[in-house]
């Protein structure tokens, strides 16, 4: 479940936490006991930490520069920031209007999104009840809301022109702004335009064009539609896909014989002569890999490369120790025309049965950087250098093991004189924390 708080200065950030815990400590009937964030000074005040220590909430902040740390908050601020940016582009609706395309993508992901292993929205889970989404409507469309004015004569018209902007936190009513008015109102006597094509245009600083969905070609003359004030007309800009194709290579660039053609997995008819020693299917669990000779040879590669680099050593089983667990998994590497090519048998462990503070103290993700390899095939391609890439069977990923680490044997496999011991690790694998 996810709540959202604009703020136009980041010293409303203790404000707006105290009303977000007594409202959601009131719809749940539980209290908040642990708040996390990063170490922003709008979260590391005084009276933020007399707050905190007052309600007995333990704080948790992440380390500079480390956002994984934090990367449930951090993972749903990125999706509604392109939720948002992608609604506002889309309407073509003037970024100042930020505040209510961020309101409307979290109601959206609120009534909408389901985890995986999950068949409930978080407001499902939250309220206990499944929300309806009959009444979602696209945003920043154009909409005609109901006229309040009461001095309207008989024949003026009953209804304002305005811009979608989502939906009342407060009522069941939309956000509109209308252009009367100049002003967000709220109202449920809405009726939106969702059939009307978008030009991509470039809009004035002011919201207040009498067609803002319309070119210039077809904005209206009449008197009545405009104000004393001159305003800035709307620059049309078409932007059309380049066409631009390159027809002509030269024979030093291609690869491979050129009059192969391009092949496709539906134009492959003839399979590889080595794919009969393959496994085509990934079992699920180790007995069922066990019965297959080319997991056997799989578990049996991987094994050999770990006692290779002398990751552990057996020991009889410590009675003071947690024992971690371990597991295998099977996965079947393709290739491009989507042939089984290999068949990867990884040991890894059991890493969310260990204890903070006891088996593990900091968590580490290794990941490669996308900026990284972005930024060397940009520069390989600007200088006409020849890239390769290079498959490693068996990754290690760090040096030797400092604190005491005792898992189980592999599943499958007894190592040494009998199944009582345990391995005691000098390096660490996959799934360690």
């Amino acid at each position: 479940m996810c709540w959202i708080g604009p703020l136009k200065h980041k010293d409303e950030a203790f404000e707006k936490f105290k009303a977000f815990k007594a409202l959601v400590e009131n719809e749940s009937d539980r209290r908040i006991k642990c708040l996390r964030s990063k170490r922003g000074g709008e979260f590391t005040s005084d009276e933020f930490f007399y707050f905190c220590e007052e309600h007995r909430i333990r704080r948790e902040f992440s380390t500079a520069r480390t956002p994984q740390q934090n990367v449930v908050v951090e993972r749903m601020n990125k999706m509604v920031q392109q939720m948002a940016r992608a609604m506002l582009d889309e309407s073509r609706t003037p970024a100042t209007f930020w505040s209510e395309a961020a309101f409307a993508a979290v109601t959206i992901l609120n009534k909408t999104n389901i985890q995986v292993n999950n068949t409930q929205t978080p407001h499902e889970l939250w309220y206990g009840k499944t929300p309806t989404v009959k009444y979602f409507k696209i945003f920043g469309r154009k909409c005609y809301t109901k006229s309040t004015d009461g001095n309207l004569g008989k024949f003026e018209p009953r209804a304002d022109k305005g811009i979608l902007l989502g939906y009342s936190p407060q009522s069941k009513g939309y956000k509109c702004y209308n252009k009367r008015l100049r002003k967000i109102v709220e109202s449920i006597d809405v009726v939106v335009d969702e059939k009307g094509n978008i030009p991509r245009q470039v809009k004035s600083k002011d919201f207040e064009d009498d067609e803002d969905y319309h070119s210039t070609s077809n904005q209206t003359n009449d008197e009545e539609e405009t104000d004393e004030s001159p305003k800035e007309q709307i620059r049309v800009e078409e932007k059309t896909p380049s066409r631009y194709v390159q027809k002509n290579h030269l024979e030093t660039q291609i690869l491979g014989q050129k009059e192969a053609g391009v092949q496709t997995r539906k134009t492959i008819s003839e399979a590889s002569s080595y794919l009969a020693l393959l496994s085509s299917t990934e079992p699920r669990n180790v007995s069922e890999a066990c019965k297959d000779e080319c997991w056997v040879k799989a578990m049996n590669e991987e094994l050999k490369q770990i006692e290779k680099n002398n990751t552990w050593e057996l020991v009889p089983r410590p009675n003071d120790n947690n024992v971690i667990g371990t597991k295998w998994i099977f996965k079947n590497k393709l290739n491009e025309n989507g042939d089984v090519i290999r068949n990867k048998a990884r040991f890894v462990f059991k890493g969310y049965a260990q204890q903070e503070g006891i088996d593990f103290e900091e968590t580490f993700a290794p990941v490669a950087r996308l900026d990284a390899i972005r930024m060397f095939l940009a520069l390989s391609s600007f200088h006409k250098f020849k890239v390769y890439q290079m498959d490693v069977k068996s990754t290690f990923l760090n040096g030797d093991l400092e604190k005491e680490v005792y898992i189980e044997q592999t599943d499958g496999f007894i190592l040494g004189n009998g199944p009582k011991l345990v391995c005691r690790l000098k390096k660490t694998l996959y799934g360690l924390k």
